[in-house]
């Protein structure tokens, strides 16, 4: 019944209206302070180059109007999307997997995920951060995921178990993760609404 249950919801929100829709009632004031934590750490400037690892529908597109961006997601459904919705001649999007990067070093000044590595097993986490860090100028890597909540929040637990992410970590483990493997310069857990999530910047 629950692999049933799991199969009903990757599909249903591999629909990137239905995703969208999804993301904006549950998972709203996360993604207002997301938007918040990013444009404190990534200047809209022209000539900075910025790269968004599992880009989605591209929704973070929007806070750059002169920076050039350019988002990269697996699923071409959901790039396409973006396409149609962000149009601005210093906006890009392509179909890539995060893990095997074609870019040269130093390609970008700023990479940043928003809610990519949960659903990804350690190993994938680690190479894709690895290939982040590669085409990326040093410390300019920021990562924001889901965590599960501490204890007392059982809404967000809830939340987090049903999410279609099957990798979601706490923040311990997330911590022992990253600091095993990399220069951690920034780690810090928040909550928006119900939701637990952890930025890194690395």
């Amino acid at each position: 019944m629950a692999n049933a249950f799991d199969r009903v919801v990757a599909r249903l929100m591999s629909l990137p209206r239905l995703y969208r829709a999804v993301q904006s009632s549950i998972a709203g004031p996360l993604h207002r302070q997301v938007r918040e934590r990013i444009a404190a750490a990534i200047p809209d400037a022209p000539q900075v180059r910025v790269l968004d690892l599992g880009c989605g529908a591209g929704d973070y597109a929007a806070l750059f109007t002169r920076a050039r961006y350019h988002g990269l997601d697996i699923d071409p459904r959901f790039v396409e999307t973006a396409r149609r919705s962000f149009t601005g001649d210093n906006i890009t999007f392509a179909v890539g997997d995060a893990r095997v990067l074609s870019f040269p070093d130093r390609a970008f000044d700023y990479c940043f995920s928003v809610g990519l590595y949960h659903h990804l097993p350690d190993a994938a986490l680690v190479e894709s951060l690895s290939q982040a860090q590669r085409v990326t100028s040093p410390g300019c890597v920021l990562v924001i995921d889901a965590i599960y909540p501490p204890r007392g929040n059982w809404p967000g637990y809830l939340l987090r178990k049903i999410d279609r992410g099957k990798h979601v970590r706490s923040l311990h483990d997330y911590e022992e993760l990253l600091r095993s493997r990399f220069d951690v310069l920034e780690a810090r857990a928040a909550r928006g609404g119900f939701l637990d999530y952890v930025c890194f910047r690395l």
